[in-house]
Order: structure tokens, then sequence, then C-alpha cells
């Protein structure tokens, strides 16, 4: 259950690093920015996507072995 507490506490993290970046890549191309600038910005938040999307992974799997490790107590 730590971690569950420990990876979720992480994942938020990058959640609201990620609106963050989203937030700048929208705004770039509203003011019509360069496609360097884009690409860039672009790279910034997939970084942030992939990272959030494996603290999900992980978040899950402490979740399950949290789950197996209760279900063998309580047999």
């Amino acid at each position: 259950m730590i971690g569950v507490a420990v990876i979720g506490y992480f994942a938020f993290q990058d959640w609201q690093q990620l609106q963050q970046d989203y937030d700048y890549f929208t705004a770039l191309i509203e003011q019509s920015s360069t496609l360097e600038a884009l690409f860039v910005a672009d790279a910034q938040q997939n970084i942030h996507r992939i990272n959030l999307m494996a603290d999900g992974m992980w978040a899950l799997l402490s979740t399950i072995l949290a789950a197996i490790g209760i279900h063998g107590v309580c047999q």
C-alpha cells in the first residue's frame, strides 16, 4: 500500500506538469510560433505523457500486489 501512495504522489506531480506543458503547447499554436518551438514543446509534453503512463502502470501493479497480499492474509 505504501507503493501505491508513493507512486500515486509522483503520478499526480506528472499530471500537473503535463497540464502545464500542454497549456504551453496550445499557447504556442495560438501564437503561430516556429516549427522548432512546436517540436520542442510537443516533445516536452510527450515526455510527461510517457512518465504518467509508467506511473499509472506501477500504481496498478502495486495495487494488484497489495490485493494479493491482503487475500493471502485473509486466507
